[in-house]
């Protein structure tokens, strides 16, 4: 076997082992970007969210 051959089956047989080892691998790497485009929405709405309910509770503070 030549050098190339056996070059190219071992990283065929490398790539198999390690679809075999984590078949859901793909599907989690596509799901990635979505899950953290969730959190860093819910981070900015509850980052405004924070603010409103923070400027009440000032209001009241300086009243006092």
């Amino acid at each position: 076997m030549s050098q190339d051959a056996f070059d190219s089956m071992i990283r065929d047989l490398v790539n198999f082992m390690v679809y075999m080892g984590e078949p859901a691998q793909l599907k989690r790497m596509a799901l990635g970007p979505w899950v953290l485009g969730y959190i860093a929405f819910f981070t900015l709405i509850m980052f405004f969210l924070k603010k409103e309910v923070w400027r009440d509770v000032e209001k009241v503070g300086k009243s006092n």
